[in-house]
């Protein structure tokens, strides 16, 4: 398997789930798919990014993020990144939150 690195692309978090495009938006359809944080240097992230649906041998993406790139838009993606996960069966499946007595 080889490593792949997104130079240009457009990562967005929907609230649910992650979605990549390999370019500018729109110019090619985006991928929902998980976001791992691998390092968190502060200033600078690096993430890897894997499609929905992909074989366990699938390299991913890899994706270093700075703050000097994103300005303004670095504490919402740390934000995001951070954030908890949705669970995947739903909210039915969650422990209430006052059990019975």
């Amino acid at each position: 398997a080889t490593t792949r690195w997104l130079e240009r692309g457009h990562l967005r978090w929907d609230g649910g789930q992650w979605h990549l495009a390999e370019s500018a938006p729109r110019a090619s359809p985006e991928q929902p798919g998980s976001l791992a944080l691998a390092v968190d240097g502060g200033d600078w992230m690096l993430l890897h990014f894997r499609p929905i649906g992909a074989r366990p041998w699938t390299p991913g993406t890899w994706l270093a993020l700075g703050q000097r790139d994103l300005g303004s838009a670095w504490h919402a993606l740390r934000c995001a990144v951070y954030s908890p996960r949705p669970d995947p069966a739903g909210p039915s499946a969650q422990a209430p939150a006052d059990p019975p007595a």
